[in-house]
């Protein structure tokens, strides 16, 4: 198996743990959840919704052949929404395509300032 081949299924198999792991450890509410990323969201959802019902509402951005900085835009559109969670499922075009890391990293950064943190995860002390 080739490298990049390699790298590109730890990049989908650690999305699917993430993804797995962030739906089942947090209590359903009817939960708004955006999804944004790359094609593969687009591929997923269907699935998604089957498997989550009706207790989520969904919201997706799925970005065909788009590397981290090219789905800045459509994250800033659905960050003017109100979410309870978001999850980012980015990386698999930057991987084959060479982006490094550390690139990756920063373009990460520039999403995250987007999405305000909800109320009921910020500390006051």
């Amino acid at each position: 198996m080739s490298p990049r081949r390699r790298s590109t299924g730890l990049l989908l198999a650690t999305t699917v743990l993430a993804l797995a792991a962030t739906v089942s450890c947090s209590p359903n509410r009817g939960d708004r959840v955006s999804i944004v990323g790359d094609s593969i969201v687009t591929f997923d959802t269907e699935a998604l919704q089957k498997d989550l019902g009706g207790e989520y509402k969904i919201a997706v951005s799925g970005n065909f052949g788009s590397k981290i900085d090219g789905v800045l835009a459509p994250s800033q559109l659905m960050a003017t929404q109100k979410f309870d969670q978001v999850i980012f499922n980015v990386g698999t075009n930057d991987a084959i395509g060479g982006v490094s890391p550390e690139e990756s990293v920063r373009g990460c950064q520039v999403w995250w300032r987007c999405f305000p943190r909800p109320a009921a995860s910020t500390s006051s002390t």
